[in-house]
């Protein structure tokens, strides 16, 4: 394979990835996942390689990582990019094979291509550097090729590329083993420390024909790669019952993820939150009146519902919990989470014995067939689906065998699906300037990302809905109420406040005051950021005030004393 322009290469691939009509995530069949996960255990062979419904598994030493199966859409566009960086890589392999016969020691080698990429590094008068260029000339005969390398090697901005393409990132030295991670998940536009085994599914497809022939156009239709609940083809792929946790930054989509894998299908649906107990969760004893009597029985709980809607027949059933770790999940689960152990058939693989007299008489009245000798089992056609805002704050820590027994599913903060709505922000110098919503959460990201604040505290692109922005007044309410009350107290709670704000405001409530009284409240670097995506002229009226609190309110409330 001979060289290509890195540069050329990566906008065409990023080109390809932003055309595409659909960037979901793809329903794994039968067929498809047997060729993914043969391509993947050829590229992650420490991994055990666990393909669901939607979503890639690897395990490693009882760690887990999950990747959602839309990843498959990186991997069909960004593969030549990664074949392209291989190429390249082999060449330098080459050149130090050749310096080292030249008895230049590792270490010298090393300190020698810490200085790479760059021109300086590069044009050294030192003997390493000389026989370096001498090595290019020995191995690159072809006068193009040469000068592609010598570009690879001298000029990081040619092919180190941020999320912005008219921006450049200065990138990891050619001494890292792991340069063309570095450069594969900056041209995918990913946040490097969560893109380890997503590279892995673009290598996979780059060393797979067979996973590339998957997505040949005219075996679309073949493979059913289709969205969840548009097509009926996709019912032939068999779902086994699953514990799949959702998790992300706060309106990245979860619970509208879990929508669309249910779409249609059975659903029980429960919220915990820090006073759910066990007998909430799986039923209890109450009372009820009978005539002009008060009598007592069993009224069951969510998972006790589903259960019995699973027994009814073999349509597959969802139990659906919002906010999982706002309660001590353990503790609402008790014995149960040992029938989270599922076999490769999605059922328990152990049972648990009932002790509860009245959960088992219902049992057997309403789903004998879940009970043999008191003993239960989870069902296979039914799935437990889960939220969690990891973000949170007041959550409850979740212990080590209970985690081992979901899967997780990392939903990153993507833009392409996203309310649209304007931001009326007030400026010292500029009035009100409005800018869509979108623009400015990824500039407040973006912002927050520069100070190395977790991905799981960014802006989601749904943590504002539409009818939080469907109008001056709302979205002026949405900014006071809830936008900036997440960033001061969520995000900004144990670090410096002028990452975001102006340094002159020391608390809330100021923060507040200024946002009534048409001040600036975004530092001047942000205020900057925003008067260049502006979606109109700078206006001077007054914004709308919160017909809820007054002036002389705010300016004592802080998020301490809410």
């Amino acid at each position: 394979m001979s060289l290509e322009n890195l540069e050329e290469l990566i906008e065409e691939c990023r080109n390809q990835f932003d055309s595409l009509a659909y960037r979901s995530d793809i329903k794994l069949n039968t067929q498809l996942a047997r060729v993914l996960k043969d391509a993947l255990s050829s590229i992650d062979k420490n991994s055990e390689i666990i393909i669901s419904a939607f979503s890639i598994e690897f395990m490693n030493k009882g760690l887990r990582a999950t990747v959602p199966s839309s990843s498959l859409w990186y991997a069909k566009c960004f593969w030549p990019l990664s074949a392209q960086l291989k190429e390249y890589l082999k060449i330098l392999a080459l050149i130090k094979r050749g310096l080292i016969n030249k008895k230049y020691t590792t270490t010298d080698l090393n300190a020698y291509l810490r200085t790479l990429p760059s021109e300086r590094g590069f044009a050294s008068i030192e003997q390493i550097a000389v026989d370096f260029r001498t090595e290019i000339d020995d191995q690159i005969s072809d006068l193009v090729q040469r000068d592609l390398f010598i570009k690879f090697v001298t000029d990081n901005d040619w092919w180190f590329k941020t999320a912005r393409q008219t921006e450049a990132v200065s990138g990891k030295p050619l001494d890292r083993s792991d340069v063309d991670d570095s450069a594969l998940s900056l041209a995918c536009r990913l946040v490097v420390a969560n893109s380890a085994k997503l590279l892995n599914i673009i290598r996979a497809f780059e060393s797979s024909e067979a996973l590339r022939n998957c997505f040949d156009a005219q075996k679309f239709e073949e493979f059913m790669l289709e969205e969840p609940g548009k097509n009926e083809s996709v019912s032939t792929t068999i779902i086994i019952g699953e514990n799949v946790i959702f998790y992300g930054a706060p309106g990245v989509g979860k619970s509208h993820k879990i929508e669309l894998l249910c779409n249609g299908k059975k659903t029980i649906r429960t919220v915990f939150h820090p006073d759910s107990q066990y007998s909430d969760f799986v039923g209890c004893l109450k009372p009820k009146m009978s005539g002009g009597n008060i009598v007592y029985e069993f009224r069951p709980g969510p998972f006790t519902l589903a259960l019995v809607i699973a027994s009814q027949g073999s349509e597959h059933v969802f139990l659906i919990i919002e906010e999982i770790n706002r309660a001590s999940s353990a503790a609402v689960f008790g014995e149960l989470f040992q029938l989270l152990d599922r076999d490769d058939a999605g059922v328990s693989q152990y049972s648990i014995t009932l002790s509860d007299p009245d959960l088992i008489e219902y049992l057997n009245k309403h789903a004998p067939s879940l009970l043999s000798n008191d003993e239960l089992r989870i069902p296979n056609n039914l799935s437990l689906y889960a939220t969690m805002n990891s973000s949170d704050q007041a959550v409850m820590p979740m212990d080590t065998a209970f985690k081992r027994r979901w899967l997780f599913e990392y939903l990153p903060v993507d833009f392409s699906s996203r309310p649209e709505g304007l931001i009326p922000i007030p400026t010292d110098n500029h009035g009100v300037i409005d800018v869509e919503w979108s623009q400015f959460a990824q500039i407040i990201n973006e912002t927050l990302e520069a100070e190395s604040i977790p991905e799981d505290r960014l802006l989601g692109p749904w943590f504002l809905s539409t009818p939080e922005l469907k109008d001056s007044s709302t979205s002026f309410n949405s900014l006071k109420g809830k936008l900036l009350l997440y960033l001061w107290d969520d995000v900004l709670r144990h670090r410096e406040k002028s990452i975001i704000f102006p340094e002159s405001i020391l608390t809330f409530g100021r923060l507040i005051s200024n946002l009534t009284e048409g001040k600036s409240i975004f530092n001047e670097t942000l205020e900057s950021e925003f008067l260049k995506v502006k979606s109109k002229d700078p206006v001077t009226a007054e914004l709308p005030h919160s017909p809820e609190t007054s002036d002389e309110d705010l300016s004592i409330v802080t998020p301490d004393e809410l």
